[in-house]
Order: C-alpha cells, then structure tokens, then sequence
C-alpha cells in the first residue's frame, strides 16, 4: 500500500531590526500543484536536521543597486535525516517555499503562467537528492492560501520504517538596503531624542541573511539533533576591506544621493543567543547546538555599517553633514514662524561634544553623559560588553573634544 503526503522544507522570509530573507527546515504539505496547502503528519519523522550557511560576495560589485548580481548571498548545505515510522511504503512531495517578497527574485503577473522552470531553478542553483543522485525538481508560484511564494518540489519515496539522508543546496540574496539601528519597537518623531540631529545616527547600511525553523514543527516529535554553522571568517575579512559598497570606503552613492555622512563601523549582530564562536580569522564560525530540537527559532545575521566614523577624517565628514543638515532643518523651523513649534537651539560645542559621546561610547569608553542616555538605551549596539578597537588619532580628538566642554 502506498500513501501518498506532501512534504514542504520552508524557505521563510523575514524582517531586520532592519528586513531580510531565509530558507528554512520541514514542514508539511498536503494537496497537489497550486492546491498545496501545509499540514502536520506523525508518518514521517525528521530525526536530524545540519545546516551549514556560507556568507559570499556578489558576482558584481555592491553599489546600492537591486539586481540579483549586485547583492551579497548565502550559500545553504543542508543535511536532514529523514525516517519513514510506518511499515508501509510512503511517496512524499518535497517543497521548498520562499515566504515574502524579495526584491531581488524575478516576478511575474498573476496572468503570467508561462513560468521557465529552469531559470528560477538555476537562479537560486537549487539542487536536492541523496548520495545515489539528484531529484527532478519542479517550481510552482504559491500555495492555495498564498501563504508560501516561490515553491520548489520533488517526488521521494520511503520503503517501510526506511531513513533516508536528504540533501540540498542552493543561493540566495540576503537583503541589502538602509535600515534603522534601534532597539524594537521602533520609535519615531524628530525629537525623540532631545536633540534632532542624534536622530542621523539611527541610520545604518544594512545586509542580512537568516533561516527559519519553525516549519519543523509540522513533522512527527522533536528534531533529535540540530546543529547551524555560519560560516563568517572569510565574509568579514571581506567586508571589513570593501566597507559599505565597493565604490569606495566613504560609500559615495549614498552620500551623493541623500547627503549621508560615511558608514563606516561594522557591526555583527546574530540572533537568537545560545550560539558559540570558534575557529581563527578566516576559518572562524558560529555555531548552534541542539537536542530534542523544537524549531521555533529564527536565526537573523545581521551587519550594519554604521554611522561610526573609524578614523578622524570620516569623523570630521561626519560632523560637517550632521552640522549642515541641523542648521537647514533650525532655518526651516524659524522660517516657519509657527508658535506652536519649539526652535532648536544653535549648533554648539554641546552638540559636538554629545556627538563625540556617542562614538566613545560605541567604542566602549564611558562618557558618563545624561543627555544622549535615551539616545544610548535605543541602540542595538549598547551596551557595550567589551571596548571595541578605536583609532588612536580619532580617540585623541574625540577626548580632547570632552574635556573642552567640561
């Protein structure tokens, strides 16, 4: 007797602190076709579930642009052990769903379906199959309920109480754009922080990768073992070179485009915790380890360039835009004449000195400063649990910026 199910091994997207994508582990889908809807099943177990995520650069340089060639990718490895419970043979429907809409995919029309299968396939390099050989893989654009886009699927069938080593790989983007370095919820206004012009820093260039394990829970028990490696070395030796873009350090499209000052700190943020780093420089990885995994969890790596200057002449370019664009928006409040509306105080000393605060304080030196406090509890990045490298020209300047106004 054969039983046949459909079986969907999730590629979820979600959003940043700033937006992103994922590919994500098993659950289950019944129907067929554009009729696939997820369901759960206790027939089929997942009994482990290695995932190893490579972080690579683009086949193009990254200057802002939105094609697929421009922007970073992920490179996916997975491994999941799967085991038939029954003592029948069961045929099962593979699928791999991308959720949400990635700016990078190609699209189509609903009218649309003259869909070239092969071109999605190798735009995301999708393979699946065991040691002995690869499926046929087929696409389809949504699930019933249109809850799922992008759905890859294949044909497998398991023998009696048979477990069978599934394999798959493929490429995506990661998402790549402007995004905010708050704590959430977000939280908006002008004057949020007592001083407008603190409100630049709230701005960082963001790339982020992700995957989803949530859908592991449509599959018989818990996953006995579940381990993702993230394979950071060789990417942040990259990063650190090429900086916000690979047009220049300073990041000229987007300084060019909304008169930004340069992005210029890097920072890793990786969610959730309970990971471990290991391996040196270009070898380093971090790593989660499970048993009797309950896939609930979204793992969210996320690099922000901020607006941090690294060294004193990204710190005076900073300073100069921030000027610039503080005493426009004073003019344009005065030129308002509007009672109701309070006008902000004058570019001073004080200004500075809370600027150079803030990227001591990015740096791990305490300022000890109340009036960027509130600015400081919104930060991603604090606080701060150890000092990070700071260029001794820029430190010397910032503190001789300090003691002025003390």
């Amino acid at each position: 007797m054969k039983i046949k199910i459909t079986i969907g091994l999730y590629l979820l997207a979600f959003l940043f602190l700033f937006p992103t994508n994922g590919f994500a582990n098993a659950g289950l889908f019944g129907g067929n076709g554009q009729n696939i809807r997820l369901e759960s099943t206790e027939k089929i177990q997942m009994v482990s579930e290695d995932v190893d995520i490579y972080l690579a650069r683009s086949e193009q340089p990254v200057t802002g642009g939105a094609k697929w060639e421009e922007i970073d990718k992920a490179h996916y490895k997975c491994k999941f052990e799967f085991k038939n419970l029954t003592d029948k043979e069961v045929t099962v429907s593979i699928g791999f769903p991308l959720v949400g809409d990635n700016y990078a995919l190609p699209h189509y029309s609903e009218k649309n379906e003259d869909i070239n299968q092969t071109k999605i396939i190798s735009q995301f390099s999708f393979i699946a199959g065991t040691t002995h050989g690869t499926y046929p893989i087929r696409y389809v654009r949504t699930d019933v309920k249109k809850q799922f886009t992008h759905i890859f699927l294949w044909d497998m069938t398991f023998k009696p109480n048979e477990t069978i080593n599934l394999l798959v790989s493929y490429s995506m983007t990661g998402y790549y754009g402007l995004g905010m370095t708050q704590k959430m919820p977000y939280k908006w206004g002008q004057d949020r922080y007592g001083f407008e012009y603190l409100s630049e820093f709230d701005t960082a260039i963001t790339q982020i990768f992700g995957y989803v394990t949530a859908t592991g829970k449509s599959w018989h028990g818990a996953i006995e073992k579940a381990t993702f490696t993230i394979h950071v070395g060789e990417y942040e030796k990259y990063l650190e070179k090429r900086g916000a873009s690979e047009i220049d350090e300073d990041y000229v499209y987007y300084r060019q485009q909304q008169a930004q000052a340069p992005f210029s700190a890097l920072y890793r943020r990786i969610t959730p915790a309970g990971w471990s780093e290991q391996g040196e420089k270009n070898k380093r990885v971090v790593v989660y380890r499970f048993t009797d995994f309950k896939p609930e969890m979204e793992i969210n790596i996320q690099y922000a360039f901020l607006l941090i200057p690294k060294n004193l002449n990204d710190y005076r370019k900073t300073v100069s835009i921030i000027k610039e664009k503080y005493n426009k928006f004073r003019t344009m409040i005065i030129q308002s004449n509007r009672p109701n509306i309070k006008i902000p105080a004058e570019w001073d000393m004080n200004a500075e000195k809370n600027v150079a605060d803030i990227i001591l304080e990015y740096y791990g030196i305490s300022t000890n400063n109340a009036a960027i406090k509130p600015f400081l509890e919104r930060q991603v990045w604090y606080p701060v649990d150890s000092p990070r490298k700071i260029d001794a020209e820029l430190k010397e300047n910032l503190l001789k910026i300090q003691k002025s106004v003390l």
